[in-house]
């Protein structure tokens, strides 16, 4: 069956290309009454679907749908290089290619989207520039280990704070995108941050450690796991985390590292962030009004928790599985 569809489909193209370009051949004259009444057919099925109504309103949609995408690419910025040699990119960025800084692309944009919890649709795209992406890389590697009290707290807390600073420059492209979809939607304060927390909770979960995959193996429990059921894991990382900056080129990333961009970004917009810290999660906490449920309690007010790392969680909702983990504050920004 499958030889004769493959020959009838041959000898259609056949008669066709001779139609088109030899109408007045001998072969064709032969042939035309039969293939003529089809190829007559065919245009008009073709015609007929074209002005149909569901299918302009098909096509009509597509570019709305289109037009909806937030999208920041080609506002000119002073970092821009001008050079025709450089080129876009518009998938992931593969942790393991070459780094950033030796890639000739100049931008890698991500299509995202995501919806909240009250089902509220937004899709943007995400555009990095590689060479900060490398520049964020070489940093944190690079840092001096932090002075610290031998706190778990106190040493990611500073670890925290110097990714932020060192990043935050290099997010405008990012913050000008949210603030774009915030003005779009007329979104309030809440609804807002919920959009922001929701594009977070879309991209799919990837463990960071600084240890070699089998060595995190060796730790037992989650780690072993994770790494048994062949989940894919960024190993050898310095301080076990990604920098916000990296975190949106390669969309990689677990908790701490999701946590920190979600910091640095809700920050920048005047909400009141902290970064909670156990021996076995990161979580961010923030302080907002008509908000129930599990808190830390910093100079008097009350930090919720949110989960980051899966879809549907609101602040004040602490996963079961951590319930029982001791809890601190290893980073806050309290607004008067």
């Amino acid at each position: 069956m499958g030889k004769i569809i493959k020959w009838t489909f041959r000898i259609f193209l056949i008669v066709l290309l001779v139609r088109i370009f030899a109408p007045d051949s001998q072969i064709y004259q032969a042939v035309a009454p039969i293939t003529e009444p089809i190829f007559e057919g065919i245009l008009e099925s073709l015609s007929d679907f074209m002005n149909d109504d569901n299918t302009q309103n098909a096509v009509q949609e597509l570019k709305n749908e289109q037009k909806n995408v937030v999208d920041i690419t080609e506002e000119k910025t002073e970092n821009q290089e001008n050079s025709s040699n450089f080129e876009d990119y518009s998938q992931v960025q593969e942790f393991d290619a070459l780094l950033p800084c030796q890639s000739r692309i100049r931008h890698v944009t991500h299509l995202h989207e995501w919806s909240t919890p009250n089902n509220e649709y937004f899709k943007a795209k995400f555009t990095m520039l590689p060479r900060e992406a490398c520049e964020s890389e070489s940093y944190r590697e690079q840092m001096p280990e932090p002075i610290s009290d031998g706190s778990t707290k106190d040493y990611y807390g500073k670890v925290y704070l110097q990714l932020i600073r060192e990043c935050r420059p290099k997010l405008d492209r990012i913050i000008r995108t949210y603030e774009l979809i915030g003005k779009k939607y007329k979104l309030n304060y809440r609804q807002f941050a919920e959009m922001v927390m929701a594009s977070v909770q879309e991209i799919p979960y990837v463990l960071v450690h600084p240890e070699t995959c089998y060595k995190a193996k060796q730790w037992g429990g989650f780690m072993r796991t994770y790494h048994d059921e062949g989940k894919e894991c960024l190993p050898e990382i310095r301080f076990g985390l990604t920098s916000p900056t990296e975190f949106l080129y390669n969309l990689k990333g677990d908790c701490d590292t999701r946590t920190v961009f979600l910091y640095t970004i809700l920050a920048h917009f005047g909400y009141d962030v902290a970064i909670f810290v156990s021996n076995a999660h990161c979580l961010l906490g923030i302080h907002l009004p008509n908000v129930y449920g599990d808190y830390l309690t910093y100079k008097g007010k009350k930090y919720f928790f949110w989960e980051t790392t899966a879809k549907g969680f609101l602040p004040g909702v602490l996963p079961n599985e951590f319930k029982n983990d001791f809890w601190n504050i290893a980073l806050v920004k309290p607004q008067s």
